[in-house]
């Protein structure tokens, strides 16, 4: 569950991973509790990441971010300044500034719920936990698999449809599709202030008469934008 393993035009090559572990960033960096937040920051403005896991005997038992660490300097103080790095005056333990007992997610968790995680508690990033820590989810990575699910590796068209009236597009998408020399690259539908809306995105070059032969068939489209 999880994986799209059979979808509309998936004889043509339309199949979509939607797993954390597809998208997670695999052994991240981690640092200990006891690690001191000069040694993070230095190692954080080298390896240019904005959060980090805090393991301890292999368990996650915090999350630091570089908003803690700036947090617990004084105000004319950046631990991630070039002149600063390795230089903080503050023997600080991360334990102090971490946040504890962070939410973490499984890799086989689908990526939707990651970010309904992420948006719901508003964090940037979660720990991908099985018996141990085996990667981290974050903004970046979710917006890889925005882009991905979305199909952005061509030229086509975007066609979004109003589906207030339980219109099904799937169908007429797939014949549009076939018809006019297209692939079907991907559809997705959303909700918001009582209205449904589903984007289709075809690729290839635009033949002559589509958009005509688009807004004759009586389905309510909202808009076509030709992507390049």
């Amino acid at each position: 569950m999880g994986r799209v393993t059979r979808s509309p035009g998936s004889e043509r090559g339309y199949t979509r991973s939607v797993l954390v572990a597809e998208w997670m960033t695999r052994d991240p960096i981690t640092f200990g509790p006891d690690d001191l937040l000069g040694a993070a920051a230095e190692t954080m403005a080298r390896r240019n990441i904005r959060r980090a896991p805090v393991v301890e005997g292999g368990a996650v038992v915090g999350i630091v971010t570089k908003s803690d660490i700036l947090n617990a300097c004084p105000a004319d103080f950046n631990p991630f300044a070039a002149e600063a790095l390795g230089a903080s005056p503050l023997p600080i333990p991360l334990r102090q500034l971490m946040t504890p007992h962070p939410l973490t997610i499984r890799p086989e968790a689908p990526i939707e719920a990651a970010a309904k995680l992420m948006i719901d508690h508003k964090i940037g990033g979660l720990p991908v936990v099985a018996d141990q820590l085996v990667g981290i989810l974050t903004e970046s990575d979710l917006f890889r698999a925005l882009t991905a699910a979305l199909g952005t590796e061509g030229p086509g068209l975007r066609i979004t449809f109003d589906l207030t009236l339980d219109e099904d597009p799937v169908r007429f998408a797939i014949e549009l599709a076939r018809r006019h020399g297209l692939r079907l690259a991907s559809i997705s539908t959303h909700g918001r202030e009582g209205q449904r809306k589903a984007i289709v995105r075809l690729l290839g070059a635009e033949p002559p008469g589509l958009v005509e032969d688009l807004w004759k068939t009586g389905h309510r489209v909202l808009s076509v934008l030709r992507l390049t």
